[in-house]
Order: structure tokens, then C-alpha cells, then sequence
């Protein structure tokens, strides 16, 4: 574990450069052409061979040969948020999109993770798949890989990544917290379609007003979590978006609502998704009106081994010390499609506090930055997770 922390850390310029390079070409989406151009050059430069380019999407894959035992798969995402960056950086992105949930850290790390697991390739007693994954704010694209065989060819036995910032909360920089079992939350979007007949505002008895409707509906799904789940449930409903209405004096037809449910657990998640239906319905149809309920399950609950995560705290603990290491006692109500890989697989996804401490801006922020002298100390824990799994199952 010294020896490849140390190894780690000489990377660090290069690890840096090319999370500078990727900060400053922040691509949303599915499409990330830049992106990928550069991830596939860098793995090329190291003498590892990608995968054809995929149709729909800009995911790049790659796989570093070792034996021809069951191989072991390493996952970071690439894409950015349509944020404008207001962090002063002298690198920050000038496109009107921002790398503000730090996946331009994730992919460095996994290229020098990369870097590191090449050089070990005679020695690893089974290969290592790569995932650069597009897509994960919108998600879709882990699902298509899981689809198109990612885990098969080669078999993967298990599957790891990380999350930097402080999606579990704030903690001292440097420090990786696991979260066993639930880490982070299944999300579902819904849109709400509140229908009513409209009419003159002074004569509302003459409609159905939709707003109304809407407001009751707005104030019952809020019951949801506080009356409906215990209180060792964590859940989250938020409406982001309302709709409705072009004048003062028109009473509208319609109203419609968005929003989302995060649940921590894919029982409660089913069961949630199913009282919104049922209230918004049936407060509708008691005030005259009615409604059409859409709902999108995004993403399942990221859901860790125990066995394994108990693993990667262990690996932690050699590289940095006990005291940089924590076990999350809550998961995150953010959500992450790296759950598709762990439905699929046995693993773990760890949280790695990378917040810059002159900035206390979290994730999805436009002031939102990441501490480089983090990033390697993030690609050595990824090569240690792959190679002590590998070795393991020799």
C-alpha cells in the first residue's frame, strides 16, 4: 500500500494536468465529444486500447488485460451541469456549463488509477475493466451499459467508484467515508398535471380552478414523508417547478407540477411513488377537478456490499490512517446511477471529501471547486480497491 500511494502521488502533476484540461471543457449530456476525444488519448498514451465508440452516447471503455481469472471494473463519470462557472479559477470553464459536481475529478482519478493498474497489468490475476460513463446527471447511460454486456466481456466480479464533495455531508478534506448497504438514494421524477376549466377570475364559481387544486396537492405530498414514512425512513419530496396561468384576470385551464422523491430504499420508493399518485388524484377529484400523474424512476438506491465496503475501509486505513477514514451513519438523499452496476454486482461506492477549504460552496454550485492535492490519493484508492479484489479472488 506504500509503495502505491507513493507511486500515486509522483502522478499528481499529471493527474492535475488532466483534471485542469477536463475543468475547462465541461460537456453535458450524453454527447461529450471533447471529453471523450481526451480520455480515449490519454488511455492511449498509457498503451491502453478502448472499446469502439458507442452509438448514443459518449461513454468511453477500455480494458487493462491481466490473467484469465474474473476481472474486476473501476467506474467514474464525465459529464458536467449547465451551470455558469463563478469560481475566479484561472482554469474555470467559459462555455456556460460547469464541471459542479466534480466528475471532472472522477474521471482524472480514474485515468491515473489507470496508469497505476498498467503498469501492474503482468502481475494482476485478471483484468480490469474501465468505464468513463456520460450521461449520469440525466442518467440512462449506466442502464445501456449494463444492456450492452459492460459486466460480461470480460466477466467483471465486482464493480467500485467514488464521489467527491460533500454529498455525505461535510468533512475534513482528504478523508473517504463508506456507507454499507443503502448510500445513496433512489430517485423518482413526476409531473403533475392539474386539470380544471378556466373562466374570469372574478367568477371562479363559474370554473374549476386548477392553482387551487394545485396548492392543496402541493401541501398533502408534503404529509408523505412526515406522516406516511417513520421517522428512521429517510425520504425526500421536493416540487421544483409550477406552471400555470398568463394573466391576472384568466382563471387557467390547466396547472401542472414537477418534481422529485428520494428515497433511501426501493420498497419505500415503490411505495411513495404510489401515495403521490392516489393523493394528488384523489384531492382532484374532490375539488371538482382532476389530474394525470406521470412518474420516471431514474435511478434505484445505490446499494453497497457490506463485505466489500468493509474491504475498502480497510484499504483506507493502510493508505492514509485511520483518522482520514469514516463509516457514514446516514446515506445521502442524493441519488447516482452507479446503482445500475451494483444491482448487477457485487461493491462499493465510497464518498471522498474533496471540498477546497477556501471554499465551503458544496456540490452544483457555480462556486464549487475541489482540492488538487486530493486527486491522487483518489487514483491510489481505486488501484488498491481493483488489485486487492483481484489478488483476493486469485
Amino acid at each position: 500500500m506504500e509503495k502505491l500511494l507513493q507511486e500515486a502521488r509522483a502522478l499528481a502533476p499529471e493527474i492535475t494536468a488532466w483534471y485542469r484540461a477536463l475543468h475547462r471543457m465541461p460537456e453535458t449530456g450524453w454527447i461529450l465529444p471533447k471529453t471523450s476525444a481526451f480520455v480515449r488519448e490519454t488511455l492511449k498514451g498509457m498503451g491502453i486500447s478502448c472499446d469502439a465508440p458507442y452509438e448514443r452516447h459518449s461513454s468511453v471503455t477500455a480494458v487493462i488485460p491481466g490473467g484469465d481469472g474474473v476481472g474486476v471494473a473501476l467506474r467514474a463519470d464525465m459529464d458536467a451541469l449547465h451551470i455558469a462557472e463563478e469560481t475566479g479559477l484561472p482554469y474555470a470553464a467559459q462555455n456556460g456549463n460547469m464541471h459542479a459536481c466534480g466528475h471532472d475529478a472522477h474521471t482524472a482519478m480514474l485515468l491515473g488509477a489507470a496508469k497505476l493498474l498498467s503498469r501492474r497489468a503482468e502481475r494482476l490475476p485478471g483484468p480490469v475493466r474501465l468505464i468513463f460513463q456520460a450521461g449520469e446527471e440525466l442518467s440512462g447511460v449506466a442502464e445501456l451499459l449494463v444492456q450492452a454486456g459492460i459486466l460480461d466481456a470480460p466477466r467483471v466480479g465486482a464493480v467500485f467508484g467514488q464521489h467527491v464533495g460533500t454529498l455525505i455531508g461535510p468533512l475534513p478534506v482528504g478523508t473517504v467515508a463508506v456507507k454499507p448497504g443503502c448510500a445513496m438514494a433512489a430517485k423518482v421524477r413526476f409531473t403533475i398535471t392539474v386539470l380544471g376549466k378556466g373562466c374570469h377570475s372574478g367568477t371562479p364559481a363559474q370554473g374549476v380552478d386548477p392553482i387551487a387544486i394545485a396548492a392543496e396537492i402541493i401541501s398533502a405530498l408534503q404529509t408523505l414523508v412526515s406522516r406516511e414514512c417513520d421517522a428512521k425512513e429517510a425520504a425526500v419530496l421536493s416540487i421544483t417547478s409550477i406552471h400555470g396561468g398568463v394573466s391576472d384576470n384568466i382563471i387557467p385551464d390547466a396547472v401542472e407540477l414537477m418534481g422529485s422523491l428520494r428515497v433511501a430504499g426501493d420498497a419505500l420508493c415503490t411505495r411513495l411513488s404510489r401515495r403521490i399518485e392516489a393523493l394528488a388524484k384523489g384531492i382532484a377529484q374532490a375539488m371538482r377537478g382532476d389530474c394525470m400523474v406521470q412518474q420516471e424512476l431514474i435511478t434505484p438506491a445505490v446499494m453497497n456490499d457490506a463485505a466489500e465496503t468493509e474491504r475498502v475501509r480497510g484499504l483506507a486505513e493502510e493508505l492514509f490512517g485511520a483518522a482520514r477514514v469514516r463509516v457514514a451513519e446516514a446515506p445521502s438523499m442524493a441519488s447516482e446511477d452507479m446503482a445500475c452496476y451494483l444491482r448487477e454486482r457485487p461493491g462499493t461506492f465510497w464518498f471522498f471529501s474533496t471540498q477546497a477549504e477556501a471554499c465551503p460552496e458544496g456540490n452544483h454550485s457555480p462556486r464549487f471547486q475541489v482540492d488538487e492535492g486530493c486527486l491522487a490519493d483518489g487514483a491510489a484508492l481505486l488501484a488498491a480497491a481493483a488489485e486487492a479484489w483481484l489478488c483476493r479472488m486469485r
